[in-house]
């Protein structure tokens, strides 16, 4: 009956000129799908949507009928993403720009309300929106018109602008100045789109966010404008987006951390929209805009973590947002429940996150919440917040007395190891997991001999290959954390398991951090005297290439400082070390080389590279002397004697008087 009902009102619609019977025809459609799917998806199915836009295109001069027109279609698109999908594949945006440029302002709304479901929706055509500037510009140019059209057009952008290409197009269009008024606008739902937009032009880009940020509007700095609206009388959602105007500016490079409106304004404005009483959603994005102000920013953590009692509020975001009673009351799905309880956890997790990323009291203030632990432990068997519970106890585990009480108290490894032999885990879980495991390895944590017997080894060398940048760098410094100060069987394991071949690979990575990383692994792999013989008789060809590479290389300082402490390192083994290295003569050419350099660092490396070289009570000490001396290290040492750097000036007389005792 309801389909026969559908196919009746289609077909109402066919070729018909009478003008009166199609508006009574629409006004039947319109108030036959208001809240009901069903209808709304029979009647897409039935073919509606392309004889909508057929009447669109024999009745334009009618901008009353085609209003109407719109309005049904802005109702089939508030039914479903699919009902979107399918509006977006018969060409009804393109219609709908095309209205843009029509002169009848409430026709030009009806169009902007349409394409403001379809591009705030799941399925949102995105880059349909950027695929022609004209497109942007058209929609940026009628955005005064009225209030319906600036809340619409501040709406799609606002949704639409993920990156910065995209913020790049929308500045082409001067939108700026269009948005500025807007955000002293008496009206809430005009504000509140132009403060959205605002937020996100400025998000991670230093340029428009410094435009913003020295624009003014009626002489007063946009900053300014934007803090009145965090006032404790404004709408909550403004409050939030004030606050995160002014967070992503200060990310961006734009204010700094110390400006009153981030420290004093912002900042506890944020903290306030964390209370219990606030809805879910505001909760939670006042949560994880928090995060993301303070996570770089040492002096703003401690401010947050003394502010409104903040550490303690946050362990409320573990409880179920809502009780069975509040729940029957508004006839909550269950599903709906778990959403927002999980939303909340991974708020807190991440808030807890930055909050612990560097100062140790506050990491102990933090740990020290009321079932925290308990928590982390559940989350990480919870897909939904298993990343942010994972920041969380990377913050945690940079702390030494955490890692010997919390992370022993609880065997946090193995729900990680978990993670890492789960392969349907992403690269960015694995490589917090990979980072947390690195500061668990270390040789003080009580947790390294289980970690290594679980064959963490294996699992960090798989990683190396990975193309995820991250995990490559968390990876070598998890493997150069486990080397530090190890047993010769695990130097051992670890070099066979990487390859020399992987080795030479990451030693020539064009990633400058990698290669430091993995110079830091090789360090800590050749210490301890007597095993750096035992090792560089059998991985020493492989290694001492890479040194040559690097040295010859056009690196920087800080690479070749990194290259000659591994040198120096080597170096500091028994004779089979020291007479490798003296048997290189293009390695000794280098080093002497770098005795010439005039950056200070590389010179008081290649010292060192010398001291341990010149030690006199080690075997064959005077014929190595005498090489050096041959290669005019003496000389050049000699030379570095007028240097007004003291610590090089006390090293190289230290040297010299080695060659003075032989």
């Amino acid at each position: 009956m309801e389909f026969a009902t559908s196919q009746m009102y289609v077909d109402s619609l066919v070729e018909v000129d009478d003008i009166t019977h199609l508006s009574q025809s629409l006004e039947k459609i319109k108030n036959a799908v208001i809240g009901n799917n069903k209808q709304k998806h029979n009647l897409i199915m039935l073919g509606v949507v392309p004889r909508l836009m057929k009447l669109l295109l024999d009745f334009r001069e009618n901008t009353r009928l085609c209003s109407d027109a719109v309005i049904v279609l802005t109702s089939l698109a508030k039914g479903t993403d699919i009902n979107v999908k399918t509006l977006i594949d018969c060409g009804v945006v393109s219609l709908l720009f095309e209205g843009l440029s029509n002169s009848d302002t409430y026709f030009i709304e009806s169009c902007l309300q349409c394409l403001r479901v379809i591009f705030t929706s799941a399925v949102s055509p995105v880059d349909k929106l950027y695929s022609d500037q004209s497109l942007l510009n058209s929609l940026v140019g009628i955005m005064g018109r009225s209030a319906v059209t600036q809340e619409c057009v501040a709406c799609i952008v606002a949704h639409c602008c993920w990156t910065a290409d995209h913020q790049e197009a929308v500045m082409r269009t001067d939108i700026l100045e269009i948005l500025l008024p807007l955000i002293v606008s008496p009206l809430f739902k005009v504000y509140l789109p132009a403060l959205k937009c605002l937020s996100v032009l400025s998000f991670r880009n230093p340029v428009v966010a410094d435009r913003i940020a020295k624009a003014t509007h009626e002489a007063n700095p946009v900053p300014d404008l934007v803090s009145r609206l965090m006032h404790w009388d404004r709408p909550y959602p403004a409050q939030l987006w004030a606050s995160k105007c002014i967070a992503y500016l200060h990310r961006a490079d734009a204010l700094e951390s110390s400006d009153y409106l981030v420290e004093y304004m912002t900042l506890p404005t944020l903290v306030r929209l964390c209370d219990k009483g606030r809805d879910v959603e505001v909760r939670v994005e006042a949560a994880d805009t928090l995060a993301y102000l303070i996570e770089l920013d040492v002096e703003l953590q401690k401010i947050a973590s003394v502010t409104d009692h903040l550490v303690e509020k946050l362990s409320g975001y573990f409880l179920l947002p809502f009780n069975t009673a509040d729940n029957e009351a508004v006839n909550l799905p269950k599903f709906c429940e778990l959403t927002a309880a999980g939303e909340l956890r991974a708020a807190a997790f991440k808030t807890y996150s930055s909050l612990a990323a560097n100062d140790e009291v506050i990491r102990k203030k933090v740990a020290e919440t009321d079932g925290l632990m308990d928590h982390a432990m559940c989350a990480l068997e919870d897909s939904r917040v298993r990343l942010s519970a994972c920041r969380c106890l990377l913050s945690l585990s940079r702390s030494v007395r955490l890692l010997r009480t919390s992370f022993h108290d609880y065997p946090v490894y193995k729900p990680l190891i978990a993670i890492l032999d789960d392969s349907s885990c992403d690269d960015d879980i694995v490589s917090v997991v990979v980072a947390t495991l690195s500061n668990l390895v270390l040789e003080f944590s009580p947790s390294a001999e289980s970690l290594l017997e679980s064959g963490i080894v294996k699992k960090f060398s798989k990683y190396l290959d990975s193309s995820n940048y991250s995990l490559v760098v968390n990876s070598v410094w998890g493997l150069m954390n486990l080397a530090f100060g190890a047993e010769l069987r695990v130097k051992t394991e670890i070099l066979e398991s990487v390859g020399l071949e992987r080795i030479s690979q990451l030693l020539r990575d064009n990633s400058a951090e990698v290669v430091t990383k993995t110079l830091g692994l090789l360090r800590n792999v050749f210490s301890g005297g007597a095993d750096i013989d035992v090792l560089l008789s059998t991985y020493g060809d492989g290694l001492i290439a890479g040194v040559h590479w690097l040295l010859d290389a056009d690196g920087s300082s800080r690479l070749v400082v990194h290259c000659l402490c591994l040198l120096g390192n080597i170096a500091d083994g028994g004779e089979v070390a020291k007479q490798r290295i003296t048997s290189e003569q293009e390695l000794m050419r280098q080093l002497v080389d770098r005795l010439h350099n005039g950056d200070t660092e590389v010179q008081i490396a290649a010292v060192n590279v010398v001291l341990n070289l010149l030690r006199l009570d080690d075997q064959g000490s005077p014929e190595r002397q005498h090489k050096l001396i041959g290669l005019g290290v003496q000389r050049v040492l000699q030379e570095l004697l007028s240097c007004t750097d003291s610590v090089l000036f006390e090293k190289v007389k230290t040297a010299l008087q080695q060659f003075s005792v032989s």
